[in-house]
Order: C-alpha cells, then structure tokens, then sequence
C-alpha cells in the first residue's frame, strides 16, 4: 500500500511544466509499505527523474528519528525514483530536501528553488492525503 501526498502548488507545477528548460521539481512523494511500516520512499517529479542524477548525498532528511538512506534507484516510471530507508520513523513530522551536496544546502541546478523539499508524516495510516509542499526562498526565476 502507499500514501500519496501531493503539492498543493498547483501554478508553481503548472509553470514548471510549461517551461522548455531543464527545470524540474518534486511533483509528489509516496511513502511505500504497510501504513507506520514504509521503508521506500516513491519521489515523482514533473518531468523525468533519470537526467537529475540524484544519490543518496543530493537527500536530506530531518526528523525526530535518524532516517538512513540506504540506496535510491530508478522506478519503472521515468519520472519516479524509489529511496531506501534503513528503518521506519516514528509519529513526527519529517522533511525531505533535494540539495547540492552535504555541505551545501542550495537545491540542485536543475531543481527548480521553489519545488525542492516536502514535509510529511512518516507513519501515514490514510491513503492520498494532500499536503502543502515546503516553499523555500527563490534564487532563481522561470
């Protein structure tokens, strides 16, 4: 079973869509398992996942529990790449944000500023509940 949680930006995703560049952002991220059990992690951008060359340093993710990345690997979906956890985490809020490297905390060059960290619960018991996607301050501009 997964939960789906999506981004309630709706016209920041339109205008990444619509835009011809490179530009890509997280479009919703699934947690995958047994609702409280999910180890992976589904994370479906707006446009296809395999030229981001994501691993799992470009990941960071904070909550009460230390979530390990174990491996992230490509999904049948082009658009979808799967992230391994080493365990569950408990009942807080957790944030997940594409970035540079460890050492620097700016998104991706081609992850559009505005589209790349979500927060959600870990352990989600209802099926495709919506969340607001974490905005941060925009550096650059479509």
């Amino acid at each position: 079973m997964t939960t789906m949680l999506f981004c309630k930006d709706k016209n920041r995703r339109d205008l990444v869509l619509q835009n011809r560049s490179n530009l890509n952002g997280i479009d919703y991220l699934e947690v995958i398992g047994t609702p409280g059990c999910g180890t992976q992690l589904a994370l479906t951008f707006l446009k296809p996942a395999g030229n981001l060359g994501l691993t799992a340093a470009n990941i960071q993710l904070t909550g009460d529990t230390v979530l390990t990345i174990t491996g992230i690997q490509p999904a049948a979906d082009p658009l979808t790449v799967t992230i391994n956890l080493g365990q569950t985490g408990d009942f807080s809020l957790y944030s997940l944000t594409l970035v540079t490297s460890a050492q620097n905390p700016d998104p991706p060059t081609n992850i559009d500023p505005q589209l790349p960290a979500w927060d959600f619960p870990s352990r989600l018991a209802a099926p495709r509940r919506s969340i607001a996607c974490r905005r941060v301050a925009a550096r650059k501009h479509l």
